[in-house]
């Protein structure tokens, strides 16, 4: 029975042993982490500032085309009534 029993007091040794290299394993690996997650979050935010700069641009683009395309219209109209005379 000493057998048994000093060969589990091994075991419980070994996996203790293994938890905590697993333990400083795993803490590395957040703080190797961590700095990438904060670059890629802030480059994020950089992207969505230059979509919403991008959607505001085209918004005026849009407004600006929509004025381009009366001038046209009534040019046209006008140009039309000209012609007919």
């Amino acid at each position: 029975m000493p057998t048994d029993a000093s060969n589990g007091k091994v075991t419980l040794a070994l996996l203790g042993q293994k938890i905590d290299t697993l333990t400083t394993t795993v803490e590395k690996f957040c703080d190797n982490m961590e700095p990438r997650v904060r670059h890629l979050e802030n480059r994020q935010g950089v992207i969505a500032e230059r979509v919403e700069t991008a959607e505001e641009e085209v918004n005026k683009l849009r407004s600006i085309n929509y004025v381009w395309s009366s001038f046209n219209t009534i040019g046209t109209v006008i140009a039309t009534a000209l012609g007919l005379k």
